[in-house]
């Protein structure tokens, strides 16, 4: 079964409604229950040695990438960073003061996210744009993507030690950059974030006695406003530590959390034979010939794989640079330039440190060079 994709230009070929699927790219592509009117059983997963063909490994190793492409887009990279960043962006605005010192620390950070997070989500109810031209499922299924990712993940969740614990890969694999790389940026933040927070925090009690700070926090969890999900870890304010780790972990989704999974779009996603944006083909049946011509079909089709390389080269743009405060009013702040120039040092030995593991690396992995890294969402 197949299906013609709603708004897609008229040399677009017919689509899978299964490979295409946000549930199918949330589960897994190859497990696709495309029979959806059949008893039968799900085909099962393939590997090296149950495809009969070079070519089967290939295509079945393109359903992963398409779903992968998906969950990457819409959960690892628009819900985890965009859409957790965007409640710091308002609520910063409504409950802070221009001149509190937590709105003048977060607004180099949340610099154009509501602007950019506005045009992301009109494009994710709009007929015929990016996510429903390039993507696998239906705007409905892409958007469900962000929803279940909502649901299962908590804001604390996500911080690094935890996530990188809860998927297993906290020690090993022994070459894992993304991991070893952002591990140079947490004592960093933590750092900055903890010095500045004591210019204006004598102790815990000053913390809780500030209500604007207060209010802030309450809108980033309350229901009927940022509805951040597990944003701390009793549910509220109390002191000191828990306001450090929070604006660190704030500072990390935005900065070196958001620059890891977009830049590297431009390098991977443009060249669509690697990474489909959608299968045009439901996989193949027992015994069903899988030859080049079967996974050039199951590939995109001319249109679409140039709207896919147009849409992620032009994601190469950045705005500034991580911790680049001269046109902000934190740069004029007298009492944080040492904290400010402290920081500056300390991306400077990570930017060196970096730089030495590259050149070791079978592949060099540049996304969390702080001079690669933009202080917000922008883009």
């Amino acid at each position: 079964m197949v299906a013609t994709r709603a708004g897609a230009a008229s040399t677009s070929r017919a689509r899978s409604p299964c490979s295409a699927s946000g549930r199918a790219a949330i589960r897994s592509a190859t497990s696709c229950p495309w029979r959806s009117a059949s008893t039968s059983p799900a085909p099962p997963i393939p590997t090296p040695s149950t495809c009969a063909t070079a070519a089967r490994w290939d295509l079945a190793k393109t359903y992963v990438e398409i779903a992968e492409f998906n969950l990457q887009a819409l959960s690892s990279h628009i819900y985890r960073h965009h859409y957790v960043a965007e409640p710091f962006a308002v609520s910063s605005r409504r409950q802070l003061a221009p001149s509190h010192p937590i709105h003048v620390l977060l607004r180099p950070h949340t610099q154009h996210t509501i602007a950019v997070n506005r045009a992301a989500f009109n494009l994710l109810k709009k007929p015929g744009g990016v996510f429903a031209t390039l993507y696998a499922g239906e705007l409905r299924e892409t958007r469900n993507i962000m929803r279940r990712s909502y649901e299962r993940w908590s804001v604390r969740e996500q911080e690094i030690e935890a996530d990188l614990a809860a998927r297993g890969v906290a020690d090993g694999p022994r070459e894992y950059p993304w991991r070893d790389d952002a591990r140079l940026w947490t004592p960093v933040l933590r750092r900055f974030v903890a010095d500045y927070v004591a210019l204006y925090y004598p102790s815990d009690a000053a913390v809780r006695a500030d209500a604007e700070l207060q209010a802030f926090v309450a809108e980033l969890q309350a229901d009927d406003g940022g509805r951040l999900r597990g944003l701390l870890p009793a549910g509220e304010l109390g002191g000191r530590d828990v306001l450090v780790d929070l604006l660190a972990q704030f500072l990390f989704i935005a900065g070196p959390g958001h620059a890891a999974v977009h830049f590297p779009q431009t390098d991977h996603f443009t060249y669509v034979p690697a990474f489909p944006g959608a299968a045009y083909r439901p996989p193949p049946r027992e015994g069903e010939l899988v030859d080049a011509a079967r996974i050039a079909d199951t590939l995109p089709p001319l249109d679409v794989g140039v709207a896919q390389f147009q849409n992620n080269q032009m994601a190469c743009y950045r705005f500034d640079r991580f911790g680049d405060y001269d046109r902000y009013e934190l740069g004029r702040v007298a009492a944080a330039r040492p904290l400010v120039a402290r920081l500056h040092a300390d991306l400077a030995a990570v930017e060196q440190e970096i730089e030495r593991r590259n050149r070791a690396r079978p592949r060099p992995y540049p996304y969390l060079l702080p001079r690669l890294v933009p202080n917000s969402i922008n883009i």
